[in-house]
C-alpha cells in the first residue's frame, strides 16, 4: 500500500489523509468528483481531481501511485463555510466571504506545506553554524579576560561553556530530525478547521503587535548614549515565531492532522489540545535557531562592551585577587557574558527538552485515548 497521503476538500470542508488506494475507491464510488480539490505533500496547491493522472478513466493497479498532470497553475482552494457546492446559475447567491477568510485563502495558497519545510530547514540550519561563532567568540572572550586580570582560571569557565555548547549542538542536530518524525508518526483529528484558522489570525495578529513594540522600544531606548536597537532583533525574531505558527496552523498536513467531521467532543478535545503541543513542536527548530541568533548577538554585544569599559578588567582583577570572585556589572549592560552564555545554552538544549515533553505529552494522550475507548464499550 503506498504510504502517500491525500486530502479533499468536500461539501464545505476539508477531510483527510486518506490513502492512495481510499481516495481511488472514493473517486470509483462516484464520492469523489472529477473537480473536487485535491492534495498531496510535494504539490504547490491544491487541484482538481480531474488533473490526478489515474484517479478516473484508465489507471494502473489499484494501489499504485498517483501522480499530478502537468497542468496550467490554477487557484487556491476555496472551503467555504456555508456547506454544500458551489450555487447552480440561476439560484440565490451565497452571502459574502468574510475578509479574514479571503486573507487566510490567500496566506494558505502563498505559504504551502514546501514553505513550512524550507523555513525548518532554514532555521536550524542557522542555528547550526552560528553556534560555531558562539563557541569562538566565548573562547575569545575567556582568552581576554585570562590575559587582562592575569588569572589562569578564568579561561576554564569558557573551555568548560565551548564544550557545553559543542556537545549541544550535537544533541540539537540529532533531536531536531527525531522531533520531526515523531511528530509525522503521531496523527490527530480535529472537525473542522474553524480553531487552526482563528489561532492562526491571532498568532498573525500577535506577530505584528510584538514587532511593533520592540521597534518603539528601539527607538525610545538608549543605551549608553546611543539608541538599543537590539530590540529591533528581538522583533524581528519574534515576528517570525509567530508568523511560522501562523503558517502552520493554515497547513495542518505538516502536522499529520486530518480534519474529520465525525469527531466526538472527547476526540476533538484531544485533537486541539494535540494540535497545539505539534504547532510547538513542529516551531522547535525555528525557536532553536532564533535563540542562538539572538544569545550569539548577545555575547557579542557584551564582548564589545568589555573592550569599552577597560575598568572591568580592574575590576575583576581586584575581586580576584581579593578572593572575592563572583560577578561583575559590565557597566550597566542589559545582558552580561553569563546571561548571555545561559541564553545560548537554553536556545541549544531546547530540541533534547522539546523531545522529551513531547513523549510525556503523547504517553498522557494514549492513556486518555484508552480511557475513551473503554467508556465507548
Amino acid at each position: 500500500m503506498s504510504s502517500v497521503e491525500w486530502f479533499y476538500a468536500k461539501d464545505g470542508g476539508q477531510v483527510g489523509p486518506v490513502t492512495t488506494v481510499k481516495i481511488r475507491q472514493l473517486a470509483a464510488a462516484g464520492k469523489l468528483a472529477q473537480e473536487d480539490l485535491v492534495w498531496r505533500e510535494g504539490m504547490d496547491q491544491w487541484q482538481p481531481a480531474r488533473h490526478v493522472k489515474g484517479l478516473f478513466g484508465s489507471s494502473p493497479a489499484l494501489g499504485g501511485t498517483l501522480s499530478v498532470r502537468d497542468s496550467a497553475e490554477l487557484g487556491p482552494v476555496v472551503i467555504s463555510t456555508g456547506g454544500g457546492a458551489e450555487a447552480e446559475e440561476g439560484e440565490e447567491e451565497q452571502p459574502p466571504r468574510h475578509v479574514f477568510d479571503v486573507f487566510l485563502d490567500f496566506a494558505r495558497r502563498r505559504f504551502t506545506g514546501r514553505f513550512v519545510s524550507s523555513a525548518t530547514a532554514l532555521f536550524a540550519g542557522c542555528g547550526h553554524y552560528t553556534l560555531y561563532l558562539a563557541m569562538l567568540v566565548l573562547f575569545a572572550l575567556s582568552v581576554v579576560l585570562t590575559i587582562e586580570t592575569h588569572s589562569a582560571t578564568m579561561i576554564l569557565p569558557g573551555i568548560a561553556g565551548v564544550l557545553i555548547l559543542a556537545v549541544l549542538q550535537y544533541t540539537a542536530r540529532r533531536f531536531c530530525d527525531a522531533l520531526q518524525r515523531l511528530n509525522r508518526a503521531a496523527p490527530a483529528a480535529v472537525s473542522s478547521t474553524a480553531f487552526l484558522d482563528c489561532y492562526a489570525l491571532l498568532s498573525m495578529i500577535a506577530g505584528v503587535a510584538w514587532l511593533l513594540v520592540m521597534s518603539f522600544l528601539a527607538v525610545e531606548t538608549e543605551e549608553f548614549g546611543a539608541k538599543d536597537f537590539g530590540w529591533i532583533l528581538q522583533g524581528v525574531a519574534g515576528f517570525a515565531v509567530f508568523a511560522f505558527m501562523a503558517v502552520v496552523s493554515l497547513n495542518p498536513a505538516t502536522l499529520a492532522l486530518r480534519i474529520d467531521t465525525d469527531a466526538g467532543a472527547g476526540e476533538e478535545a484531544i485533537g486541539v489540545i494535540s494540535f497545539l503541543v505539534k504547532v510547538a513542536v513542529r516551531l522547535v527548530p525555528v525557536a532553536f535557531g532564533a535563540g542562538v541568533v539572538l544569545g550569539t548577538f548577545e555575547l557579542l554585544r557584551a564582548l564589545v562592551l568589555v573592550f569599552q569599559s577597560p575598568e572591568v578588567f580592574k575590576t575583576l582583577e581586584s575581586s580576584l585577587q581579593a578572593g572575592r570572585g563572583g560577578t561583575v556589572e559590565l557597566a550597566g549592560a542589559p545582558a552580561t557574558v553569563a546571561a548571555a552564555v545561559i541564553g545560548l545554552i537554553l536556545a541549544a538544549a531546547l530540541p533534547f527538552l522539546s523531545y522529551v515533553a513531547f513523549l510525556c505529552f503523547h504517553l498522557f494522550v494514549e492513556v486518555i485515548r484508552a480511557l475513551l475507548t473503554l467508556g465507548r464499550r
